[in-house]
């Protein structure tokens, strides 16, 4: 029997190759694969001088769930600094001064992506768990009464262009079930350590809505994948419009 494998295995392991829903699972596997490969694994700074990337390593002491990687912000190739997030990088965006940069960190299907962080010392002034752009949903329903908790699906914030050197614009969107698509466009100063709000816009908007310049971003973002992710990302959202990542 020693080192000898027996016939009765032999058929079992050609069976489990054979089945269909191990080659689908193969698929699937190979589809997300390319789709995180052709995410930026490093964003750089204009001058050079920054850079970003996401480690697949979590920090010490560190909860998996939400920190099974590490953003690493780091100056001419030294770490100035190390956080807990999870998912993968979209883009950043440097202040046209050089002292900030904000950062679009997809970590799920929905929620806060924005990390901001100083460039002089590493800070971050701005992680996606804080509540820096919450805008309550009582506010939205006293607006427009049908969309309410009742009707809640998911909300999404990201950063959007900075409008001068410590102004920066970000969009948040809320969509409701068969209600509507609710965005605001909201300026936020830096103004030391904290984040002012400037300026804001709301408006109400079908709930497959989506501007065209959008659409094209998505695909600057995308830039890389193959044919068959892009496919594959289409119909997925075919199967859930509404807001995409």
């Amino acid at each position: 029997m020693s080192g000898r494998v027996q016939p009765s295995r032999l058929i079992s392991v050609s069976r489990v190759r054979t089945d269909p829903i191990y080659f689908f699972v193969l698929l699937v596997l190979f589809i997300f694969s390319k789709d995180s490969s052709a995410q930026p694994t490093e964003l750089t700074s204009p001058n050079g001088r920054h850079s970003l990337r996401i480690m697949e390593q979590s920090l010490p002491h560190t909860d998996l769930v939400y920190g099974n990687s590490t953003l690493v912000l780091s100056k001419r190739d030294r770490a100035i600094t190390k956080v807990p997030t999870t998912g993968y990088l979209i883009s950043a965006l440097w202040s046209p001064d050089g002292r900030y940069v904000a950062v679009n960190n997809r970590r799920g299907n929905s929620g806060d992506y924005v990390w901001i962080f100083s460039l002089i010392d590493g800070r971050a002034l701005k992680s996606p768990d804080d509540d820096s752009f919450s805008f309550p949903l009582s506010k939205i329903t006293k607006l427009y009464p049908d969309c309410n908790e009742g009707s809640f699906d998911r909300d999404l914030t990201v950063a959007k262009a900075w409008k001068s050197g410590n102004e920066l614009e970000v969009e948040m969107r809320w969509r409701f079930y068969k209600a509507a698509l609710i965005v605001r466009h909201a300026v936020y100063k830096i103004s030391g350590r904290q984040l002012m709000l400037v300026d804001q816009q709301i408006s109400r908007h079908p709930v497959n809505w989506q501007p065209a310049r959008d659409r094209e971003s998505a695909i600057c973002l995308r830039k890389g994948l193959s044919g068959e992710v892009l496919k594959h990302l289409r119909f997925q959202s075919s199967l859930k419009p509404g807001i995409r990542p």
